[in-house]
């Protein structure tokens, strides 16, 4: 699921480096690898421990999502550090870059556990790159964390195959459950209507199609699926305005701008929002000249909005840290993090075989709300137990700022939540030229 490239200012947890082979430590707490290729870097937060545990991040830095996994997770060690480490032992993160390949996914977590001895990972955007590494868990027997893969292809292979991928868990809620999320806030706010639908030709959307597609809710009057590599919308909005569509339904993650700026540049006839991953960046009223306004998404936390004290110090540490606020898989990669180190502290152990039946058991309040997975024998074995009262996505919609504050939303905009309650702030708005 793609995102739009951002600086990042270097936060306490350490710094990134490395252009060598193998892995180094230089005597002050720091460890510097590198794959070969510039690909690998690693950042570090251990301090006071001879014996530090390994935390490995597999994240696509030339996505938004990537480098938010990259920061999550250092984030978590920072924090987890600062209250004392694991079992009296501080944590130290090591990153690989696999640019997005799902092949090169393959090798750099290879790399992670043989090479440099991480003890857990956490990591990956995109359901190809995490289908091709799901082997890898079973041969090397290490835990793993997907913070950005949302395809429902991995439950049945853990479910059915428990022993061998019992290793995988998913701190990200799969497709259905995104689906199901995204319809509630359309059930209530479009319900009755004449609506089009379009789905991104890429099988995560597969379940969108099933869930959306087949809802009785709204008058489906126009739905298709096109390819990533479409650039003009204009033919479907076209065919959508000769059907009388009021609301345009989206599931973009790869693409998603081009769609949106043309809709607001045409001042087509309907709304336009679902899920789209571009809108949960917080530079995108100024990466789209404003064409974001009256778009609506998904979004896992906002500003002000906090299920609890473990997301206030989230989203407050990540904003200062790093000058930007999160995708969802900043958190996706913190939570990861953090569950992993409750759980073995519980356990008083890293033994696979002993932290995996505690991550089953054990609910813990996290970045958006109490995180949880589904044990041995659920269909959604070692899913994030993902729904409303526990875990349940904002929706979140562009709008006009009254007092525009450069520091959360560069630009005149904001993301208002229009969805969800209690913490519902602002009205929904129709864009004014319809």
């Amino acid at each position: 699921m793609a995102g739009m490239g951002a600086g990042i200012v270097a936060g306490a947890a350490g710094c990134t480096g490395g252009n060598g082979g193998g892995s180094n430590n230089n005597g002050g707490g720091e460890t510097t690898t590198s794959s070969g290729g510039g690909e690998a870097t690693t950042t570090t937060t251990s301090s006071g421990s001879n014996e530090p545990i390994t935390v490995g991040i597999l994240a696509p830095l030339n996505y938004q999502q990537g480098k938010d996994i990259r920061d999550g997770a250092r984030l978590a060690v920072e924090h987890i550090n600062a209250d004392g480490g694991v079992n009296g032992r501080q944590l130290e993160t090591v990153l690989k870059d696999y640019k997005g390949d799902p092949s090169k996914a393959k090798q750099r977590h290879r790399e992670l556990i043989l090479q440099d001895n991480a003890d857990v990972t956490t990591g990956i955007f995109g359901g190809a790159a995490m289908l091709n590494i799901l082997d890898n868990l079973a041969q090397l027997k290490k835990i793993h964390f997907t913070n950005g893969a949302a395809t429902n292809e991995l439950e049945p292979k853990i479910r059915n195959n428990y022993e061998k991928y019992k290793y995988h868990f998913r701190t990200v809620q799969d497709s259905i459950g995104g689906a199901e999320n995204r319809l509630a806030f359309m059930k209530d706010q479009f319900g009755g209507s004449t609506v089009g639908i379009l789905y991104e030709d890429y099988k995560w959307t597969k379940p969108f199609e099933d869930v959306w597609g087949n809802s009785d809710a709204f008058d489906i009057a126009y739905q298709t699926r096109f390819s990533g590599k479409t650039e003009d919308f204009s033919p479907f909005y076209d065919k959508m305005e000769n059907m009388g569509v009021e609301h345009c339904f989206v599931a973009m993650a790869f693409v998603g701008t081009n769609a949106l700026t043309q809709w607001a540049r045409q001042e087509r006839s309907f709304t336009f929002g679902g899920n789209h991953n571009f809108m949960q960046s917080s530079d995108y009223w100024k990466k789209t000249d404003g064409l974001t306004q009256y778009g609506w998404t998904n979004t896992a936390y906002l500003p002000g909005v906090y299920f609890n004290d473990a997301s206030k110090r989230f989203l407050t540490d990540f904003q200062s840290s790093y000058n930007r606020l999160p995708t969802y898989t900043g958190g996706t990669s913190y939570e990861a993090v953090h569950v992993w180190s409750e759980a073995v502290k519980a356990a008083g152990t890293m033994d696979e075989e002993e932290v995996i039946p505690q991550l089953e058991q054990q609910s813990v309040p996290s970045a958006f709300g109490d995180i949880g997975f589904y044990p041995k024998g659920h269909d959604k074995v070692h899913d994030l137990v993902y729904e409303k009262g526990k875990t349940w996505d904002l929706m979140l919609q562009w709008q006009k700022a009254d007092n525009p504050s450069d520091d959360l939303w560069p630009g005149d905009g904001k993301q208002a939540c229009v969805f969800y309650e209690p913490n519902t702030n602002a009205e929904f708005q129709t864009p004014a030229w319809i």
